[in-house]
């Protein structure tokens, strides 16, 4: 997994809910800064982001898989 290229994805396509610090700036999302959701394994996050929710949008087409993993690998750290 690239941290590196997880962080350029999360600036990129979460930081304008979850922050650019992990500090979630809407209430519905998950403050990550806190660890907040990041007890689930990688395999139910990368899920999480392909299929999305009501409030969250789904990513599968727009990052592929292994970028998923590299999100989930800097959520890991960026607290």
């Amino acid at each position: 997994m690239d941290v590196i290229n997880g962080k350029r994805l999360y600036v990129a396509n979460c930081a304008g809910c979850h922050g650019s610090d992990g500090q979630s700036v809407i209430p519905q999302a998950p403050s990550f800064a806190r660890g907040e959701r990041l007890q689930q394994a990688d395999f139910t996050l990368v899920n999480f982001i392909k299929t999305g929710s009501q409030t969250h949008p789904p990513f599968l087409g727009i990052i592929v898989e292994k970028e998923m993993y590299d999100v989930v690998a800097y959520l890991r750290i960026i607290r």
